[in-house]
């Protein structure tokens, strides 16, 4: 049996779970498991969700800062939007505390007042992350 643990968006805090688990000794019919590990960061993403809200006809833009961790360094091959039907995204390098990292424009597409939602995909060439994913929310008034 395996027991998951889903530490996405705890990056770089101490995470602690408790399971109980089930015997057949009368004496511990019930025994807690405790896990504790420090969760490291493959990456810091700031922000880690694009909001683009504005009035619609004006241009409304957000950029996102992408700094891989030196521990597990990665270059970003392809960014793609899961939908992509109301952004536009744009990648560049850039340079940021002095170490290699990526710089991500979000634009707003979306004529019209409404809102949607979208994933951004950035495809890495590290295997134990092949890809992020960035929340976008757009709300156009």
């Amino acid at each position: 049996m395996n027991i998951r643990v889903d530490t996405k968006d705890e990056a770089g805090k101490d995470l602690s779970k408790t399971i109980l688990v089930a015997t057949n000794d009368p004496a511990a019919p019930q025994v807690a498991l405790t896990v504790a590990v420090k969760v490291e960061a493959f990456a810091v993403i700031r922000p880690r969700l694009v909001k683009l809200t504005g009035p619609e006809g004006q241009p409304i833009r957000q950029t996102v800062e992408i700094l891989p961790s030196e521990k597990y360094g990665f270059k970003v091959m392809e960014v793609t939007a899961k939908k992509g039907e109301h952004i536009g995204v744009a990648l560049q390098e850039a340079t940021i505390a002095g170490r290699p990292a990526y710089s991500l424009t979000v634009k707003n597409l979306k004529p019209d007042k409404g809102r949607y939602f979208d994933t951004i995909l950035l495809r890495t060439d590290h295997p134990l992350r092949p890809v992020i994913e960035i929340g976008v929310f757009g709300i156009i008034s």
